[in-house]
């Protein structure tokens, strides 16, 4: 018995479902009622003409047959890409190109934290500096030698407050809370207080004498070899420190004061600190930090020379 195929089509012009069966060519608007088989077909025509039947049908079935003849990896479906669970590792190449970016990351992050502690460290010592060659040019202060820093003067004074005997007299502290406090002090030219411990006081009084060694130091570079070459004669040399710079001068006359006041008999007696102690002690202060221990043989015999033959009376007022 021959089945019975009806199809379904929609007339796009009277907006209505019509049937059409492809053996009898007969179409109607009312559905059959002896079906065997029904195929709904979209019209997909916006010809404002009645649409053929056949040709809706034979559109249709012409792309159904173009689906099942097409290969199935060029069949295009909504469904999504499966993902693979277990990827592939990255290789070896990779993972050392990311390790070196990271190392060389961490690197350029610890360069510039050595370098911003650096420029910091360069501050500070400029600000400290500035205060510590802080010379009394044209003022006159009371208590103070004209010509001479400040800050030198004040930390010797703190230092004969304790007594040139005291123990300890020139044994430092290291960087305590209060040494730190006393040194912020002084680079706002704070004078105006008084230390509870005399090691407080040298650690900043040899402070001083390292930071001078940097920008200011007592006997300039340029006169270092002078200093050296003219050994052979007290007189000579003699003539010749006192072609240092005024400040230069009256500095280095000043220390050679503090020296030759630890060098009395009774400080000596309390002390145990002969000419050899206080010149290991003072001499690594007299050059640059550029010229420092280049001959350090001569140069211990430069400040114990000078330490016997400079009157400092003549250059201190």
């Amino acid at each position: 018995m021959t089945e019975t195929i009806w199809y379904e089509l929609y007339d796009v012009n009277y907006k209505q479902v019509y049937y059409y069966n492809p053996e009898t060519e007969d179409t109607q608007w009312k559905k059959p009622n002896t079906i065997d088989h029904l195929i709904s077909v979209v019209n997909e025509s916006k010809n404002n003409n009645k649409p053929n039947a056949l040709e809706i049908i034979q559109d249709f079935e012409s792309k159904v047959w173009s689906i099942i003849e097409k290969p199935q990896d060029q069949i295009e479906t909504n469904t999504p890409k499966e993902t693979n669970p277990n990827p592939e590792p990255e290789s070896v190449h990779e993972k050392e190109n990311e390790q070196e970016q990271e190392h060389e990351q961490q690197e350029q992050i610890v360069e510039q934290e050595q370098f911003n502690e650096q420029q910091e460290q360069i501050i500070e010592q400029e600000q400290y500096l500035e205060y510590n060659t802080n010379i009394l040019k044209d003022d006159i202060i009371e208590g103070y030698q004209q010509g001479v820093p400040k800050i030198l003067q004040f930390l010797h004074k703190q230092m004969l407050s304790f007594g040139l005997t005291a123990p300890g007299i020139l044994s430092i502290d290291g960087e305590t809370n209060t040494v730190l406090d006393r040194k912020e002090q002084l680079k706002v030219g704070d004078l105006n207080w008084n230390a509870s411990d005399i090691t407080i006081v040298n650690t900043l009084f040899f402070d001083w004498l390292e930071n001078n060694k940097v920008q200011n130091p007592i006997v300039p570079d340029e006169f270092y070899d002078g200093c050296l070459n003219s050994l052979e004669n007290e007189q000579a040399l003699l003539e010749y420190i006192m072609t240092l710079p005024s400040p230069n001068l009256k500095t280095l006359a000043y220390l050679i004061q503090i020296v030759q006041s630890l060098l009395e008999e009774d400080v000596v007696k309390s002390t145990n600190l002969g000419i050899e102690e206080l010149v290991a002690f003072f001499n690594i202060y007299i050059f640059s930090i550029n010229k420092t221990a280049q001959n350090p043989e001569l140069e211990q015999f430069f400040f114990e020379t000078i330490i016997f033959i400079v009157d400092p009376t003549q250059f201190l007022i």
